[in-house]
């Protein structure tokens, strides 16, 4: 064969030499990045759940009272051999409104310390359960006598009771208002998807055009400048209407911004939410009944005249709220709830009306 023969011949197999040549294998830093994300996502979830397997196992404390009412309830870690844990002779924390959001939950929260008396502790492990009685004794610095101790814990179950039912009511209204927000939502949602469904249904073709008609008059066919500028203001207030219409509040939506405002007057003489702005003077209801608590588990005396008269104001007040409120939920919550019915967005659910409850 000639040079050049040679040549031709050889560069076919060098093309298929360089072609065939095994790839460098791909380094950590030319991996993808989304293998690196669930990489690390992986590496995350085995930490989390080999910390949660290390966890010690939890015991079961509960305190009941002479009645056999259980007053306090908490947990407790504990390990192989004698596990010891301390009571702090305190009942279960009452109800308090949700804390902010740089304040994270308490887990078990403690209330006030229990009266003098008889008590029965029960600890619960793994389907055994042991039991006492212990004897909480009064503090000897204290002058008090049976009566006055059962005198100042009625007075703070009473306080207590009066902070429950306002956090319930605060509870109840933040559901309403995430409620309306998400009826409103869904209503929203789905007169957009019925416009955009006529929409589609306007925008199918209605005739078919005849054989030869098609551009047979260049008057028809748009040539003129000022058939063609008439279109584009025809097309222009046809835009202009549409957004109108989208723009336009539904009825629902309106019937929310005036629940929504009658809600938060009635919000702003319970409490004040933890993202409210400025200083504001401390006569709401939930500022009183917390005033009231602090007072009477302040000392160990039974509460004073002045004590007393300030928990009847603060019962007063929370009374005339939650008349206010089971009113607004009996009425006008009410009619929003049947405007939901009749969007068929879902239903609201019905809650019964908030009271406070005897100790």
């Amino acid at each position: 064969k000639t040079a050049t023969e040679k040549a031709a011949a050889a560069e076919p197999a060098g093309a298929e030499k360089a072609a065939t040549a095994p790839t460098a294998p791909a380094t950590p830093a030319t991996r993808p990045a989304e293998e690196k994300t669930t990489e690390a996502r992986q590496v995350e979830e085995k930490k989390a759940a080999e910390k949660k397997a290390a966890e010690p196992p939890k015991a079961q404390i509960e305190v009941a009272d002479a009645s056999g009412k259980t007053i306090r309830h908490f947990k407790t870690p504990v390990k192989l051999g004698i596990n010891r844990v301390a009571w702090g002779l305190e009942r279960d924390d009452w109800k308090e409104p949700p804390p902010g959001p740089d304040q994270p939950p308490q887990e078990d929260p403690a209330g006030p310390e229990v009266p003098p008396g008889t008590y029965t502790v029960t600890v619960k492990f793994r389907g055994h359960e042991g039991k006492s009685t212990v004897q909480v004794l009064a503090d000897p610095r204290s002058p008090n006598h049976e009566a006055d101790w059962q005198q100042r814990w009625a007075a703070v179950s009473r306080a207590g009771a009066l902070q429950e039912a306002a956090a319930e009511a605060i509870e109840r209204i933040g559901r309403i208002r995430a409620d309306v927000e998400s009826a409103v939502a869904k209503a929203k949602a789905a007169a957009t998807a019925e416009k955009r469904r006529q929409g589609a249904e306007k925008r199918q073709p209605g005739a078919e055009t005849s054989p030869g008609g098609a551009g047979t008059n260049p008057r028809s066919a748009g040539t003129s400048p000022q058939g063609a500028g008439t279109a584009a203001q025809g097309a222009g207030r046809s835009g202009a209407a549409a957004k109108d219409e989208e723009e336009e509040p539904s009825p629902l939506a309106g019937a929310a911004e005036k629940l929504g405002k009658r809600l938060d007057e009635l919000e702003t003489r319970l409490w004040q939410r933890p993202d409210a702005k400025g200083i504001h003077e401390p006569d709401d209801v939930a500022d009183q009944i917390g005033i009231t608590m602090g007072a009477l588990t302040g000392q160990w005396d039974p509460p004073s005249a002045t004590q007393l008269e300030t928990l009847r104001q603060a019962a007063d007040q929370l009374d005339k709220f939650l008349a206010d409120f089971n009113s607004f939920c009996a009425t006008d919550l009410a009619a929003f709830r049947r405007q939901v019915v009749d969007a068929k967005v879902g239903l609201l659910p019905e809650e019964p009306p908030i009271a406070v409850v005897k100790p």
